[in-house]
């Protein structure tokens, strides 16, 4: 679904929003994400991070990892939400629990201790 929505986005970006979020509002986690994306860019939907925010929220609840990640760099950073490091270390905790590698690295540099059942992957 995402190398077509891909594809679709620079062909035609206003058919590529209708798929997405079509496949979104089917309770679609990854679709919601990439939605989020969308918003996020401005590529295919107007730029508004408050509108990825919420995609990226409904994604999280469904247990999509990247997801959790963005909304923990939104946290941060102070994008579409109001900047919360608290936040932004518990959605890090739980992407890490899903085994995102990214969310892991975070938090083993910012000192935190991982997540109970945290399954960290080999390094390279």
């Amino acid at each position: 679904m995402r190398a077509v929505a891909l594809v679709s986005v620079k062909a035609d970006p206003a058919k590529a929003l209708a798929m997405v979020r079509k496949a979104a509002d089917e309770g679609q986690a990854a679709a919601m994400t990439y939605l989020g994306r969308l918003y996020t860019d401005g590529k295919g939907a107007p730029q508004d991070d408050a509108e990825a925010h919420r995609w990226y929220l409904r994604a999280a609840e469904r247990g999509d990892d990247l997801a959790m990640l963005i909304l923990a760099l939104q946290s941060r950073e102070g994008r579409g939400v109001r900047k919360d490091e608290a936040e932004a270390r518990r959605w890090l905790r739980k992407s890490a629990t899903k085994g995102n590698a990214v969310a892991i690295q975070i938090l083993q540099g910012l000192g935190e201790p991982l997540p109970k059942g945290t399954i960290v992957p080999p390094r390279n």
